[in-house]
This record gives C-alpha cells, sequence and structure tokens, in this order.
C-alpha cells in the first residue's frame, strides 16, 4: 500500500494521511491539496523513503500566457530528450499555472531518501534549458521539499471558481481564454503509463549529482572542523537570527545531521531545544525531527539548503584558498568510504544482480570457465582470418533475447548482416548492426552509444583498431580507449566486447600469448579478459582453440577446443573425443579433451576444483607438431 498526506482548505489546516486507494473518499470540491511524496506506511516520517512523480509547477502572478509557454517549452524538452509522452500529464491548476507530471511508476522500482533533493537536480537542469538566464523561468522551486502538496486534480479554486482539470498537448498549445473555458467544469482523467528507460537514466543521473553535493559538503565541513573548529557562518547565522515561521521543521532538520557529525545525539537535543524554545517552535515536534535526522545515515546536506544563510566572505570555505585548494584535489580525486560503507555498496549491487553472469557465449566449455558480468570488458584477439568476426557472431547469435549492439566498423552494415544470415540467427534477435567510418569514431562516442542505449545487454566492437583517439603515439591511443570504454562499461552495465589483431610474432610461435595483442601492452593490462583464438595441426588434423589467457572471474591460462560450422559461419561446442596424446600436445587442461564438460556452468567459483595445467613447453612435445 502507498500513502498520502492531504489536507481541506488554506496553509493553516490540519494535515491527515490516508491509503492513496481510499483519498476520493476524503475529496472535497473546493481547495483540496495533497502531497506528492507518497509513503510505503501510515507511519513512516517525511524524511524517510518515499515514492513521488516528478512535478513541474508553473506559476506567473501577472500573465498567465508566460507560465503556459514554460510549460510548453518543458514538455517539447522532455519528449526531445526522449522521454515516452505516455508517461506525461499536463494540468491547468485552476488559478495563475499549471502543472506538469511525469509517473513515477515509469522509472522508479523502489522508494529514495531526499526524493525532493534528487528532483530539485532535474528541477536546475530542465530550468536553464528552458530559460538560461537564472530565476527568469515561472519554474516554482519551492514544490521540491518536504511535505509539498499540489492541488487534487477536479477540485475548485476558492478565487478563481476554475477547477484544476487535465488538459492534452493540443490544448496547452491553444491560447489561455480557451483553456480557462475548459476549467469551467471537472473534467474525465483518462492517464496510463510505460516503463521508460530514458526517465530510469534521468533518476540515476540525477541521484549522481545530488550524493555529489551531499560529499562535497560533507568534506567542506570537515574542513571548517580541521582548520576552525567553529561551525560554518550560516549555521552561526541561523542559530542567531532564527528561521522564519513555516520552514522551522525542515531548518532544525538540516541543523540535527549537520550537528550529529560531531555533537552525540544527547547534545543535539539538548541545542537544538534550548533553540526551538528561544524561537517559540513547539519541543515534542523538534524532538522527533531530531530523531529522524539520527535515523538517517551522513551528517550533511548541500550549501544549496543553507543559501538563504549564506555568508561567503567570512566563510572558510572560501577564504583559506591553499587549504581548500588541498582539500577539493582529494575531494575531485578520490572517492572515500569507510569500510561499512564499502559493504553496503556491494551488497545492494549483489542485490541489484550486478555480481551475477550477464552473457553467456553459448560454448559450453568456455561459460564454464569464464563469468561474464555487467560491466565485462573482453578482448578477443587472433591473427588474420582466424575467426575473430565469427566469434564475435557466435556471441550474438546465441544471446537472441539481449538488445545486442554490434558495431561493425570492419565490415559494414550489409556485409555484417549477410554473416548474420548465414550464421541463422533467429527473426526475432534483439541486436542492433551498426556502421560508421573508420577512424571517426572515438571510445567518447562508443561511451555515447551505451548512453544512448542504457538497455543493451552487450557491445561488439569489430575491431578495436578501427577506433581512434588523439594521442602522439599508437600505444597512448589504445591506452585512452581501453580507460574509457572500461569505465564505460562499468558505469553503463553494458559488457562490451573488443576483436582485435595478434602482432606478427604471434604467427612465429607454437601458441600465442596475450602479450602478442598489437600494442598489446595496455591492453593486456586494463582488459579484464583476453581471449586468443588461433589454430593447431595435430596429427593431421587443425584444431580451432581458444586460449583464455587473461580472465577476472576464473582460472587461466587454459586452452579451449571449439568445432568450426563451416555451415553457419560460427563456433560451436568441440563434441568429439580428443586422444590424450593429441590433448597434451595441444595444451589442453586436465579433461578438456572429453566431449563432457568437466566443470559445470552452475558451480561456483568456490567449488571448482584445481585444474591441472599441461606444461607447454616440455621438450619431448615442442617438436611434434
Amino acid at each position: 500500500m502507498v500513502y498520502v498526506d492531504y489536507k481541506q482548505g488554506g496553509k493553516e489546516s490540519i494535515w491527515h494521511r490516508c491509503d492513496l486507494k481510499d483519498l476520493t473518499n476524503h475529496v472535497t470540491n473546493t481547495d483540496f491539496h495533497v502531497t506528492w511524496q507518497q509513503y510505503e506506511n501510515d507511519r513512516a516520517g517525511q524524511y524517510g523513503e518515499v515514492y513521488g512523480d516528478w512535478v513541474f509547477d508553473f506559476d506567473h502572478l501577472l500573465d498567465l500566457n508566460i507560465a503556459r509557454m514554460d510549460c510548453v517549452k518543458t514538455y517539447d524538452l522532455l519528449t526531445d530528450m526522449g522521454v515516452n509522452p505516455v508517461n506525461i500529464r499536463l494540468y491547468f491548476s485552476g488559478n495563475k499555472g499549471f502543472h506538469l507530471l511525469i509517473d513515477h511508476r515509469a522509472y522508479m522500482s523502489r522508494p529514495e531518501f531526499d526524493l525532493h533533493l534528487i528532483y530539485k537536480q532535474l528541477y536546475l537542469h530542465i530550468e536553464s534549458k528552458i530559460k538560461p538566464e537564472k530565476g527568469k523561468s515561472t519554474l516554482d522551486r519551492q514544490i521540491y521539499a518536504i511535505r509539498k502538496t499540489i492541488r487534487y486534480p477536479n477540485t475548485k479554486h476558492p478565487k478563481s471558481k476554475l477547477y484544476k482539470v487535465p488538459i492534452s498537448l493540443k490544448e496547452l498549445r491553444s491560447t489561455v481564454l480557451e483553456i480557462k473555458k475548459l476549467a469551467e467544469f471537472p473534467r474525465e482523467i483518462k492517464y496510463n503509463f510505460v516503463k521508460d528507460l530514458a526517465l530510469c537514466q534521468f533518476l540515476k543521473d540525477a541521484k549522481t549529482a545530488y550524493w555529489k553535493n551531499v560529499e562535497e559538503f560533507d568534506k567542506r565541513a570537515i574542513l571548517i572542523d580541521e582548520y576552525t573548529g567553529t561551525y560554518p557562518p550560516c549555521v552561526d547565522r541561523i542559530l542567531a537570527e532564527g528561521i522564519p515561521k513555516g520552514e522551522r521543521n525542515y531548518y532544525i532538520y538540516l541543523l540535527a545531521r549537520f550537528l550529529k557529525k560531531t555533537q552525540t545525539k544527547t547534545e543535539v537535543t539538548r541545542i537544538l531545544s534550548e533553540y526551538a524554545n528561544r524561537i517559540g517552535y513547539d519541543i515534542s515536534a523538534t524532538v522527533s525531527t531530531i530523531n529522524s535526522a539520527f535515523n538517517r545515515s551522513g551528517a550533511f546536506l548541500s550549501c544549496s539548503e543553507f543559501y538563504n544563510f549564506c555568508e561567503r566572505e567570512k566563510c572558510n570555505l572560501f577564504t583559506k584558498k591553499e587549504s581548500l585548494d588541498q582539500f577539493d584535489r582529494v575531494s575531485r580525486k578520490f572517492n572515500i568510504l569507510t569500510y561499512q560503507e564499502a559493504v553496503n555498496q556491494y551488497l545492494t549491487a549483489k542485490a541489484d544482480g550486478e555480481f551475477d553472469r550477464a552473457i553467456t557465449t553459448g560454448i559450453d566449455k568456455l561459460d564454464a570457465l569464464v563469468e561474464i558480468w555487467r560491466d565485462g570488458f573482453v578482448v578477443i584477439g587472433a591473427s588474420a582470418n582466424m575467426g575473430k568476426t565469427s566469434l564475435g557472431i557466435t556471441i550474438a547469435k546465441n544471446n537472441p533475447r539481449k538488445k545486442g549492439l554490434y558495431l561493425a566498423i570492419e565490415e559494414g552494415s550489409k556485409r555484417t548482416a549477410k554473416r548474420f544470415i548465414e550464421a541463422e540467427l533467429a527473426q526475432d534477435t534483439n541486436i542492433k548492426v551498426i556502421s560508421a567510418k573508420m577512424g571517426e569514431i572515438t571510445p567518447e562516442d562508443l561511451s555515447a552509444l551505451c548512453y544512448c542505449n542504457p538497455d543493451a545487454g552487450f557491445i561488439i566492437v569489430d575491431q578495436m583498431v578501427n577506433l581512434n583517439s588523439i594521442a602522439k603515439e599508437e600505444r597512448l591511443k589504445y591506452k585512452r580507449i581501453m580507460e574509457i570504454c572500461r569505465e564505460s562499461a562499468r558505469h553503463y552495465g553494458i559488457p562490451h566486447f573488443f576483436l582485435h589483431q595478434l602482432n606478427r610474432e604471434a604467427a612465429r610461435v607454437n601458441e600465442p600469448m596475450k602479450e602478442h595483442l598489437a600494442e598489446g601492452a595496455d591492453i593486456e593490462r586494463l582488459a579484464y579478459d583476453i581471449w586468443l583464438l588461433y589454430r593447431k595441426k595435430v596429427a593431421g588434423k587443425v584444431y580451432n582453440l581458444i586460449k583464455i589467457d587473461k580472465v577476472k572471474h576464473g582460472p587461466c591460462p587454459v586452452i579451449v577446443p571449439v568445432k568450426y560450422g563451416f555451415d553457419s559461419c560460427t563456433f560451436e561446442n568441440y563434441d568429439v573425443d580428443i586422444p590424450m596424446s593429441e590433448a597434451k600436445i595441444l595444451g589442453l587442461e586436465l579433461g578438456a579433451y572429453s566431449k563432457e564438460l568437466v566443470i559445470s556452468p552452475l558451480e561456483t567459483k568456490q567449488e571448482r576444483l584445481p585444474l591441472s595445467y599441461i606444461e607447454h613447453t616440455c621438450p619431448d612435445w615442442a617438436d611434434e607438431d
């Protein structure tokens, strides 16, 4: 169940809470307001985890048409950014403005702490787009605060006697006079929602921006404690001057979260209770607010929350320049967590499936030995005409339900489509074939591709040599490609597979190594997994082999035999027993010469038995080829 707070009448009216499903039983015809925040139970505090639609409130006291135009601009901007129009709701507020709401069910799977501040980050971004001049838009930022309400649809405004009514985009683009005519009577409300990946990404980015602000303020406040041992001027000013009526509860909460960094709960309660008594605020409400602050982790909020009390010229954050520069350097470069914070971060990621197998190759022995997570970063190396593209297509073929991005720089979209047809990819395979000019695609372009396809299950780049990056040396080019693309795989949770060439030295040796990757020093260092594809002739038979020469989650080096299907031009399971004598020459791990799996893909790494390796340099095999 989900609960909301509501009240009937003006600002001094009494708050009530009810189940959202029962809200219509309490709605009155005139001046009925409800919080946009939605709570998980009837006892949840205002500062707990909440759901809530993303609300835009456009108001203009003198010219309603200006608010209407800003609302239109925001609608157009959101849809241009990829938001599905189905999820956008438009209302005339009944008096001096418009409401644009985005249904939270389209992008929220769980409630969030500080949702109003997260939404404020989105508001700042949108406002800067529709009206670059700060403070010039009709967007009301006050809506992004604790327990803020909006008028309930189809209820009448007491002054204008007009109803808050739903309107279509076409109606929003009409005249103010026509819209007011529509608001003379209640209207039927019909809205739906669909899951929206663009909105999911917006929320994720806004959370990142918000927590960055929190962390920066936290670190700056530590700087104050270290160098001065005093409160920042904004806090001193609040404690000295008091708080405006209507905002006391909110600022006491902020003060409690600030003071808890250096004070015990008992001391904070004493300080703020004396303060509340001095400004004439209810003591019991103060104690309840302090309890909420101490139930939340973290001690500080961003400077923007104390903006109205800021005295920059007195603040050591700005006057102790040398200390601040050093501290900001640390803040920009390092992400410092306590052990418990790191553990909590891991447990959250684990629950979210970040450490589950994200993709399989369809080659059973290979899948038994490697485990690709969502941040997988695999380099597949081979000499020319050894089957790199065929292995890439094999991976795409064996993951038909995952949205794949196949970057066909090497062969182009037409040739790649021909290869897909030959490989007999299923008609409903969810893959995008992406072509581009050789030498024009940069790692930043690949990162942008991931941003625009956050639901992608994997990306295959054919080949890495066709990417470009500004660098004085070829080696540094690959270093930059690897660094940016590995971070992209980690950030977006999309496994990356790069097909890459081996150098000429690989053709002269019996068995390639990761050191044979072209310009491979940084590739070898930064790749999570390196698979080398090659052929070896033993006893008149040619074997196709994949050498797992580096692996993040599994044993290495291990060599796996694979079968090349000439009809489909893809790789398959090798389902024929290999004589022991030939297996030794091939360098297969113990048991890999059998068509039966030695290690089940379902077994955990903890359950895997140590593998026995054949000494590849043993003199009595070296010349048997």
